[in-house]
């Protein structure tokens, strides 16, 4: 899917990018093989972190780079920084985090990003069933119990 979603590198509005290939060392003991999308999106990544741009697009690099590993926080935490910076709809943000939540409900650097975007809005009304609709897939989904436990906190609704 993430694949389908960019093509910095033949895109004019990514041109002036220069990206920075990862620095796996003269001696990595173990080569890890990535995709040519993956080695393309977090080169652009590292390009826009390294210069600071808060920008529409380096929105676009981080949506890119979390598609393909979610699980990075250092993406999720940057793309909060551009969000917060360019003052950005944060409800918009919510979906495209439920999103990531349906396709890896037991990412921890998603729930916390989810758990952040909600504090900033100060609205928890969606939280429960939220959580309650991820428990119906998984009723053992940790990250999914903490969530649910750290919105009623918030909301001092403990019933």
């Amino acid at each position: 899917m993430a694949s389908e979603l960019f093509d910095f590198k033949n895109d004019p509005l990514f041109s002036d990018i220069f990206p920075i290939e990862q620095d796996e060392g003269p001696a990595d003991v173990v080569s890890i093989k990535y995709s040519e999308k993956f080695i393309e999106a977090f080169s652009y990544f590292r390009a826009i972190f390294k210069a600071k741009e808060k920008s529409n697009r380096a929105l676009d690099i981080t949506k890119a780079c979390i598609f393909m590993n979610p699980a990075n926080y250092t993406v999720w935490s940057y793309r909060r920084e551009i969000l917060f910076h360019l003052d950005l709809n944060l409800k918009e943000e919510l979906k495209l985090v439920s999103y990531c939540i349906y396709e890896n409900p037991k990412n921890y650097q998603t729930w916390h990003h989810r758990q952040i975007i909600v504090e900033k809005l100060c609205d928890y009304s969606e939280e429960l069933d939220f959580t309650a609709e991820i428990l119906s897939d998984d009723n053992k989904n940790y990250h999914a119990w903490q969530h649910r436990h750290w919105a009623l906190d918030k909301t001092n609704s403990w019933f």
